[in-house]
């Protein structure tokens, strides 16, 4: 069976040229097709839409160092220790009038959660005592805040659209 025959009926189909060829119809199953690609097509057009997201991190103590900011697109990666290679974005920014200010670029349309700290001695790593306080100031997308320990991701996590605004984290030292 051909692909033409295959998406033909006797009910609409023409036969030309004697029998050997036929003009591709409109059969139930060809109309089937054409009526799912009119739902999926859009969806996966909007899907492909990115946005770029600005963090701003304010109150910061000082401007020595750098701010490292993690945006993280689910909680699997919010949780993980190894951000600079599991989040889906990973970075470190310079320090301006006690505020630092990054544009993460191209970003998906969804849900995402940010973590961020004040790596005041540059050395890529929240430094804590030896309870596990942290030294250096820190902070999370809605200003979430934990209780012994970080806030869990749902009270951090935002949904980035076309119109999402400029996301404002306060650091905080303890």
């Amino acid at each position: 069976m051909t692909l033409t025959e295959f998406f033909s009926c006797s009910l609409c189909c023409k036969i030309l040229d004697g029998g050997e060829r036929r003009v591709l119809c409109l059969s139930p199953l060809f109309l089937f097709f054409i009526i799912l690609a009119s739902i999926a097509l859009p969806g996966l057009a909007n899907e492909s839409e990115t946005v770029n997201l600005t963090v701003v991190a304010v109150n910061l103590k000082n401007g020595e160092g750098s701010v490292v900011m993690t945006l993280c697109g689910s909680q699997k990666e919010y949780v993980s220790k190894r951000a600079s290679t599991e989040a889906f974005r990973h970075i470190s920014t310079s320090i301006s009038n006690n505020r630092a200010e990054y544009v993460f670029t191209d970003i998906p349309p969804g849900k995402y959660a940010i973590k961020l700290f004040h790596d005041a001695n540059d050395n890529g790593e929240m430094d804590t005592n030896f309870l596990g306080i942290p030294k250096e100031g820190f902070g999370f997308s809605n200003n979430a805040k934990g209780f012994m320990g970080p806030p869990g991701f749902m009270k951090v996590a935002f949904e980035v659209t076309a119109g999402t605004p400029v996301i404002e984290i306060e650091v905080k030292y303890l």
